[in-house]
């Protein structure tokens, strides 16, 4: 799920990891201001990476091409080119039976939730399409990135005219169950607002304490265990480093795991 197109992060800021540091944020204040900020700027943009690859959900919105299509610029905000889509992400394959007269395919999208979706069609290319189903047979399910083709406000005969023919059509002109790369859409997902938006209101807490895992990380080898108190040994009433990461860690990974389960659809499987 990493994106390319930003530097900065878009849902927390340095001082959401600060705030989780405490007085371990003064070893990373040593570094320098220029220095300091870097590593805060890299903690909270790793952070939102590894949640957005997690979780498949993109926190900023982002304009998606799923798909081939040479005649689309993509964005290139380093050099100020405001192109046709932000993300290039794999087309989706085609499997015998997913659409018939009796069958209305509906498709799983690899970033979510949904905002809205562009075009949907089913071609070879830009040049070779057979169908570009009409937007308002495209029915979204936004949360869990689902959408569904469903002929809506047409006959059956119109339908068929439009295309729902082909599907016949191909399982009986390939031999193989698997017609590969041969959905293609456009669509745009995210939170509008990510670092303000209410939705990621528990999000944005997890986020800053896997930031200031992160921060602890790049700094671990500044930041002792113990401190040396006329020349013996004496434990400091901080909770060790490696049991703070361990806890933070573990909270990170049972967030993941609730929120997928709450916001993940479940894929059946017909054997």
């Amino acid at each position: 799920m990493s994106d390319p197109i930003a530097s900065q992060p878009v849902a927390i800021t340095a001082d959401s990891a600060r705030r989780r540091l405490g007085d371990l944020a003064e070893y990373v204040a040593v570094m320098g201001d220029i220095d300091a900020a870097e590593i805060y700027r890299e903690a909270c943009v790793a952070a939102e990476r590894k949640f957005e690859r997690k979780l498949q959900t993109r926190l900023g919105v982002t304009r998606i091409l799923a798909g081939d299509n040479p005649g689309l610029v993509k964005s290139d905000p380093a050099n100020d080119i405001a192109g046709d889509y932000d993300v290039l992400e794999d087309f989706s394959d085609y499997r015998r039976g997913e659409m018939a007269t009796d069958v209305l395919p509906r498709k799983h999208t690899f970033s979510r939730p949904i905002i809205s979706v562009q075009s949907v069609s089913l071609e070879f290319g830009p040049t070779a399409q057979i169908i570009t189903f009409p937007m308002d047979w495209i029915q979204i399910y936004h949360q869990i990135g689902q959408f569904a083709i469903t002929p809506v406000g047409t006959s059956p005969q119109i339908a068929a005219a439009m295309g729902m023919w082909y599907a016949g059509l191909l399982d009986k002109a390939w031999t193989w169950d698997v017609i590969p790369g041969l959905w293609h859409w456009q669509y745009t997902a995210g939170y509008p607002n990510p670092a303000t938006n209410p939705e990621l209101d528990e999000m944005r807490i997890e986020l800053s304490f896997a930031a200031a895992a992160n921060v602890i990380e790049s700094v671990r080898h500044m930041i002792p265990d113990s401190v040396a108190v006329g020349g013996a040994g004496y434990n400091s009433t901080r909770t060790p480093l490696s049991q703070t990461l361990d806890t933070w860690n573990k909270r990170t990974d049972a967030f993941l795991a609730s929120w997928n389960k709450q916001h993940r659809s479940v894929k059946f499987m017909m054997v």
